[in-house]
């Protein structure tokens, strides 16, 4: 991640009591469109980012602001 983008990020706790990005790069979006890298995920992952993007437009719009 780079400091001062906004990410959408799931996580998951492991058996030790942790918390992780589930799946490694997978459960990371970047919101404000400031991590080229980030785009450059798998299809899945581009699909799963449109269809976050198409479906919870309201909520996240408030975390970019």
């Amino acid at each position: 991640m780079k400091k001062g983008s906004k990410y959408l990020i799931f996580l998951k706790k492991n058996s030790y009591g942790q918390y992780s990005v589930i799946n490694m790069q997978a459960g990371k979006f970047n919101l404000d469109g400031t991590d080229s890298d980030d785009s450059k995920g798998s299809p899945s992952k581009q699909r799963m980012f449109t269809e976050l993007t198409t479906n919870f437009a309201k909520e996240l719009k408030g975390a970019v602001q």
